[in-house]
């Protein structure tokens, strides 16, 4: 049996004084119960593992790592937003479904380098109107999750087209189209790859949704389309650019039942317009292969299984927020921006594991998928983030973006001349420039990436 904490909970100070608290522990089921004021639900004991979590990150003086610099999530203004909305007196519910896409996009560009990533999608009431919503946009039309900044708007075009041509589809109808690299819409990024959106109807009426990565230029894009049955008139014009990515966006497929088109059809068109079995190379230099993509296709659980962790994650940080919010005090942004710092980490320690699993020692951590507390070292973690985003390619340093259908986040590298730097081996803090050396061991970004076996990108 699970349990929740109820409305009548007292300041988690109070309840580590009562229980004498004091350390690292397994929270138990009967620990919980004691307190008086739990009820019965469907969820597990949340908000404690959140909260004690928090304060020994306070304890250690960890928490700038929490703050996750120079990766491209921006904990900073993410918290900022959440506070003024519920100041302004936004629905809170509207608030979280923000922070829920803003993790989704990041995990999909940063955590998870695999050739296909699953969509998790289906037809909904919204409003009164049949919409196709996204579960990781807490029951948001993906329309609407769309930006109308990218690409001019027109992947958000496109997006309304597919949820039209799927409304009442038949089982086998579906759509895809690609969203090329380059251009992106966004002030200062260009995207470092190709993403291809397919979506199909299943027997029993749900949606069957992957995006497919690749590396594949604009022209080879093109040929996809003409093979999958695009007319090739549609791609003779000579135009600029800005206006080739959109005219390869416009051209998606649209095809009913009896067209016999499937997602593994069109991976296996991406793969012999490649001519090779490489799909991409991910940020440690590693080739993704279509065989790979092809796997992950028959056999989706393992996609699946981390749409799972991540909910478990974000349900932890929705219980821990709304508490924080309703006994809101001086300490409560800051304890905000360590929990949703903490839920990051704490999603690449589930679905990224460390280069340096060995050495995860430092710290502690919350796994909600095991409801228990793991190891983690978050300066280690918060090095090999950084790293992800330096090698992703595109953009600028602290550039990102959160609203596109699935993002590409610009280039973070980390900089030993960045503004702001802890060395992952002797914990030196410099706040200021300090060229490729740590002045506290003398510590260079190669050394560090030769011990560690971590790719640094030039």
């Amino acid at each position: 049996m699970n349990y929740e904490l109820g409305k009548t909970i007292e300041p988690y100070a109070q309840y580590r004084q009562r229980y004498n608290v004091a350390s690292p522990v397994r929270f138990q089921e009967k620990e919980l119960k004691r307190q008086g004021n739990l009820t019965k639900s469907e969820a597990e004991p949340q908000i404690p593992f959140l909260a004690h979590a928090i304060d020994e990150i306070k304890n250690q003086g960890t928490k700038a790592f929490y703050m996750l610099p120079d990766t491209g999530f921006q904990v900073q203004t993410q918290v900022d937003l959440l506070i003024e909305n519920y100041k302004s007196g936004v629905p809170l519910s509207e608030s979280l479904a923000q922070v829920h896409q803003d993790i989704h996009h990041f995990k999909i560009e940063y955590l998870v380098e695999q050739p296909v990533f699953a969509i998790p999608l289906e037809f909904a009431e919204y409003e009164g109107e049949k919409r196709l919503v996204g579960n990781f946009y807490n029951g948001k039309p993906l329309v609407d999750a769309t930006s109308k900044e990218e690409r001019h708007g027109v992947v958000k075009e496109m997006v309304k087209k597919v949820e039209d041509h799927l409304k009442d589809a038949k089982p086998g109808a579906g759509a895809m189209f690609i969203s090329g690299n380059g251009w992106s819409g966004y002030e200062g990024i260009e995207y470092p790859d190709a993403q291809t959106y397919c979506y199909q109807v299943q027997k029993d009426g749900s949606i069957r949704s992957f995006t497919l990565k690749t590396d594949l230029n604009i022209s080879q894009n093109e040929e996809v389309m003409r093979r999958l049955g695009v007319s090739s008139d549609a791609f003779s014009a000579e135009v600029d650019d800005k206006n080739r990515v959109k005219r390869l966006l416009r051209n998606g497929l649209f095809f009913d039942s009896k067209d016999d088109i499937t997602t593994e059809n069109i991976a296996k068109t991406l793969m012999q317009v490649k001519g090779i079995n490489v799909a991409y190379k991910d940020s440690m230099g590693k080739a993704r292969t279509f065989t790979e993509m092809f796997d992950l296709l028959k056999n989706p659980d393992p996609l699946l299984s981390i749409e799972d962790k991540q909910k478990k994650l974000t349900d932890v940080l929705d219980n821990y927020i709304e508490h924080r919010l309703g006994n809101f005090d001086t300490q409560t942004e800051e304890d905000i921006k360590i929990a949703l710092g903490y839920t990051i980490l704490s999603l690449m320690h589930e679905v990224r594991p460390s280069q340096k699993d060995k050495k995860m020692h430092e710290g502690i951590g919350y796994s909600a998928s095991r409801s228990a507390l793991v190891s983690l070292s978050p300066q280690n973690m918060l090095f090999e983030l950084q790293q992800i985003g330096g090698c992703a390619g595109g953009g600028k340093k602290n550039k990102s973006i959160v609203d596109s259908l699935t993002p590409r986040i610009g280039n973070n590298m980390l900089d030993l001349n960045q503004e702001w730097f802890t060395c992952p081996k002797c914990s030196y803090k410099a706040d200021g420039p300090i060229g490729n050396t740590c002045p506290g061991c003398n510590l260079t970004k190669e050394d560090y990436a030769s011990e560690e076996g971590v790719i640094v990108c030039d």
